[in-house]
């Protein structure tokens, strides 16, 4: 009794914080929800596993909706893959163009905007959060792409009681704790009544690629399946030990929240370290597969 005692009075005070945060945050906007052409889709991470599951793939792929994040569009495999929806979420994509301190940075988040204006020819959905709605540049280079429809979405975290989480996720008043672009992705596709959700490249698996060096620094070597490079990470041990909690945290709420939502979640990678959603070893050709009228 005295734990669920603490429990509501936690469950209270996130509660009411969460209210504070979706009233000065959040746009009372509907999101627009994904154009499915499938009942199921593929989220395409950028982890290392990524070029393997593409190849064994490649006869299944096309009967899926293919969701890419961050920055997979300045790889060959977004040529090739002609993703139907992008998800962008971290403020490095709307801040570091007009950063001075982040010029190689700044520079693939221009590159990758450049070759989204200049490349794709196919329709794409790209959803951002909606603080970069305030950059107008964004917008204005995007709408030289009649292909490219821009879409945006509450990234508000929302915490305190569960039927109170599950409402605001579901009205798309904001989400679990986005921790990395994989939460938003999973979240907007559940919120567009996929069925069956695949995830490909995600391992997250960075507590494997962590040391400390001489200096108490903290360094990753940050592996994408587009290469490699290794970091000085502006943290220390401990926040990193919490955000990694965070993000195990979103996906273990995902996976309840998908349940009740009648949305089944596979990861294709056998080795990952997310233990809360179903794999599976390869991506098989789908049951529905008809398009949508």
């Amino acid at each position: 009794m005295y734990d669920q005692r603490i429990k509501w009075i936690y469950d209270t005070i996130e509660f009411l914080l969460s209210l504070v945060r979706l009233f000065s945050e959040s746009k009372i906007r509907k999101t627009r929800k994904i154009t499915r052409t499938k009942h199921q889709c593929v989220i395409m991470g950028n982890g290392p596993s990524l070029n393997q599951l593409l190849e064994d793939s490649r006869e299944n792929l096309g009967k899926y909706d293919l969701v890419a994040v961050n920055f997979m569009g300045l790889s060959s495999e977004f040529l090739i893959t002609k993703p139907n929806v992008y998800v962008l979420c971290d403020p490095a994509f709307w801040f570091l163009p007009i950063d001075t301190d982040n010029e190689g940075t700044n520079k693939k988040v221009t590159n990758l905007y450049q070759r989204f204006a200049d490349l794709v020819d196919w329709d794409m959905q790209l959803y951002l959060p909606y603080q970069a709605e305030k950059v107008k540049l964004i917008g204005q280079l995007l709408s030289k792409n009649p292909h490219i429809q821009l879409s945006y979405f509450n990234k508000t975290k929302v915490e305190g009681f569960e039927y109170f989480q599950y409402f605001a996720v579901r009205k798309q008043l904001g989400m679990f704790r986005v921790q990395n672009v994989v939460v938003a992705a999973l979240l907007l596709a559940i919120f567009s009544e996929y069925k069956e959700i695949y995830l490909m490249g995600v391992e997250s698996d960075w507590m494997r690629n962590f040391w400390v060096d001489e200096q108490n620094r903290l360094r990753i070597s940050d592996t994408h399946f587009y290469g490699k490079q290794d970091k000085i990470l502006p943290i220390n041990m401990r926040q990193e030990c919490a955000s990694l909690y965070y993000a195990f945290d979103s996906y273990t709420k995902i996976a309840a929240y998908a349940t009740k939502m009648k949305s089944k979640i596979y990861n294709l990678n056998l080795f990952s370290m997310i233990d809360v959603f179903e794999k599976k070893e390869k991506l098989d050709t789908p049951i529905h597969s008809d398009m949508f009228l």
